[in-house]
This record gives structure tokens, sequence and C-alpha cells, in this order.
């Protein structure tokens, strides 16, 4: 069963059934409800939401906020400047274009960065964060993290536990935190190591 808005503010739910909802032309609001959902928002700023279930989610056009909510999700910003929260489960959020501010929240989770210059975090669990460019910013926060830089400038702080931190092009800042940590500047790239911290510096 789906439900579909049109141009205006639309309010889509879809119970505990799964039941697909796609936004329109408006800036809507979906709720996913106790099913495994999927959430699609179209045009405008969209508040989506995936409540319980391994859901779907994806804002498509507009600055949009999305919350996975339980289970393990699957979650695509889109394009322009998103903010998305993985929520509970092992979740697999990436932020598309713009600059996104994206967390995965409990759980093992991917967080991914396309275009733009992004805030990631992987919050708690092992979590895997890369970006391919622009100027970002990574965090691991909680666990054993695997976080990797693009082509651009980045900053990655590692958190707690041990970290392995791959920096990759661009004058980046790595910083492992606690933990034993692995860190590398990438190919024909040199860092300085102290126990807390690793900075990049060109050969």
């Amino acid at each position: 069963m789906s439900q579909f808005g049109n141009d205006n503010d639309n309010v889509l739910n879809s119970g505990h059934t799964r039941e697909d909802l796609f936004g329109s032309g408006g800036n809507d609001t979906l709720f996913g409800g106790g099913g495994d959902d999927i959430l699609i928002g179209d045009l405008g700023n969209d508040i989506i939401s995936g409540g319980d279930g391994n859901n779907t989610l994806r804002g498509d056009d507009g600055n949009d906020v999305i919350d996975g909510g339980s289970g393990r999700d699957f979650i695509i910003g889109g394009n322009d400047d998103d903010t998305i929260y993985g929520g509970t489960g092992d979740d697999d959020v990436n932020g598309g274009n713009g600059n996104d501010v994206g967390s995965g929240g409990a759980g093992n989770d991917r967080v991914t960065g396309y275009s733009g210059n992004d805030d990631l975090r992987g919050w708690k669990g092992d979590d895997d964060l890369l970006v391919k460019n622009g100027t970002n910013t990574l965090r691991g926060d909680d666990g054993d993290d695997d976080i990797r830089g693009g082509s651009g400038v980045d900053s990655i702080y590692g958190g707690n536990d041990d970290d392995t931190i791959l920096g990759l092009q661009g004058a980046d800042d790595l910083n492992g935190g606690n933990g034993n940590d692995s860190i590398s500047a990438g190919p024909g790239r040199m860092i300085s190591c102290s126990r807390r911290r690793a900075a990049a510096s060109g050969m």
C-alpha cells in the first residue's frame, strides 16, 4: 500500500504495517510507523522519520531532516543540505550532494559524504566513515572506527577506542584521540605523530 502527497505541505503516516510514502512539491512530513517502509520526500524541505522497522529513506531535493528511528535503515539525503540521524540499529547513512550533517547513532553504522562540505560522526558502535571530496569534519566517537578522508582538506578525529584513520589527499588534520590508533596520511605524504595527535603535511 502507498500514499502520495501533492504540491501542498503534506503529513503522511504509514501506521503499523508496511506502507510506502511519497511526498511531492511541498514541505512534507513523513512518519514510517512499524513496518519496513519506503519514505521519499521528493521536492521541498521535508521531515522524514522512519519509526520502527528496517526502512529506506530518501530526502531527494530540499534541505531535509531525516531520522531513521529503530531498525536497520538505508538513508540517502539527496541534493542540498541535509541533517541525518541513523538512530538505533546498524544503518547506512549517505548524505549525497550538499553540505550535510550526518550521524550514525547507536549501532555499527556506515556514514558517507559524497560532494559538499560535510560534518559526519559515527557516535556509538564500530563505524565506517568516508567522504569523497570537499572540506569535511569526521568524528568516530565511541567504538573501533574506520575513518577515511577524501580529496579535499579534512579534519578527522578518532575519538575513543582503537581507530583506523586514513587521510588520503589534501592537507588533513588527523587526530586519533584515545586508544591505540592506526593513522596514515595516504600515499606520498608524511605525518608527524604524537600520542594524541597526528597532523598531515606535504613532503
